[in-house]
């Protein structure tokens, strides 16, 4: 599954560790494909864009993992007006304003979240 991770800034020492968080998880899945890395500086508006560009570059992408809350909405947004609402995408955070965010994929994010967060592998 060829996947995108949103990043924080890359100067934020939580970027690196949830960065590498996702990385020591995901990478020992072979089917997962991790296509691009970019960051988008915790903020929505540069999620978007950064998920455009992404999309055009990538369009095979089927997961989105964020740093934060705020970027996964951002990317939602990029994707949802792309026609991409299949996309999985999960953030972290559990902002209350991601909360009434709705997705529709989004039990999967939540499994995936609750997976990535506890450490626990096959879930």
């Amino acid at each position: 599954m060829p996947s995108f991770c949103l990043g924080g800034r890359e100067s934020d020492t939580n970027a690196g560790i949830r960065s590498s968080g996702y990385h020591d998880v995901i990478d020992q899945y072979t089917d997962m494909k991790m296509v691009a890395q970019q960051s988008a500086n915790w903020s929505q508006t540069e999620a978007y864009t950064v998920m455009e560009t992404m999309l055009q570059a990538n369009p095979e992408i089927k997961g989105v993992i964020s740093g934060n809350d705020t970027m996964a909405m951002g990317a939602w947004a990029a994707l949802k007006a792309a026609g991409r609402e299949d996309v999985i995408v999960v953030g972290f955070d559990g902002s209350k304003r991601r909360a009434r965010f709705h997705q529709g994929r989004r039990n999967q994010g939540h499994s995936a979240t609750a997976c990535l967060s506890s450490g626990t592998v096959g879930c």
